[in-house]
């Protein structure tokens, strides 16, 4: 993997592991968006960029190089090695039609308030209906970002915003019954800041007991959002 820095775009060559199809629209994120040259759009950290892959040269637009290097090389997991991964994956003749399938997929590395959000909101909702809920928060709710490509985008409401908006403004964006989940999430941290950024320190079981934590009543939403990960 080679990286070449622009003004406006970073060009990495040599790169085998990402198809953005498969990263983009497997079910892990929400904001981003097909365009018509096949290149995807999307918000991620305040910012908007343009991810398109060329052959072997995924060309990273709107962006510089601090931008980069402080986020996207970890958003992307790009210092992993994800070829290493598969083969090792393979020896398991099990799992070779799976890796098969998913090739290209890269974990990425979200904000975990918009994310923990996000899955509170995908019971029972496809994918396009997830998108067009986190969009209309985010263009209520969220901070204007900036036009790009006669787009206008915005990013997602933090955590104070949502806890000191009403339940009913959040149940105007379609969520439904999850609207006082939601509430009950960004008041919990709210009052304790650092908790849901420990979770990634934690084992599985104990981050299964800290989720609990919420709301008694959505454990099975919250074990849903664990299984998705």
């Amino acid at each position: 993997m080679k990286i070449n820095f622009f003004e406006d775009r970073v060009l990495i060559t040599e790169i085998y592991d990402f198809i953005p199809k498969h990263v983009f629209e497997c079910g892990q994120c929400f904001r981003w968006e097909e365009q018509s040259d096949g290149s995807y759009t999307g918000v991620a950290h305040n910012r908007v960029i343009n991810v398109a892959l060329n052959d072997d040269t995924l060309v990273i637009s709107n962006t510089n190089r601090q931008d980069f290097e402080k986020i996207w090389l970890e958003y992307f997991d790009l210092n992993r090695n994800y070829s290493k991964i598969r083969d090792k994956l393979t020896m398991d003749s099990r799992m070779g039609p799976v890796v098969e399938y998913g090739k290209g997929l890269r974990i990425l590395k979200q904000d975990e308030w918009e994310c923990l959000v996000s899955f509170i909101i995908s019971a029972n909702k496809s994918i396009l209906q997830i998108k067009k809920i986190i969009e209309d928060i985010s263009m209520r709710f969220g901070d204007y970002i900036g036009n790009f490509r006669g787009k206008d985008y915005f990013s997602f409401p933090d955590c104070p915003t949502v806890a000191n908006m009403e339940i009913r403004d959040i149940r105007d964006c379609k969520v439904g019954y999850r609207d006082k989940y939601i509430h009950r999430a960004a008041k919990h941290i709210q009052a304790n800041p650092e908790w849901l950024y420990s979770l990634k320190h934690l084992d599985y079981e104990d981050v299964s007991n800290e989720l609990k934590k919420l709301d008694v009543d959505i454990i099975p939403v919250y074990k849903n959002l664990q299984d998705a990960e």
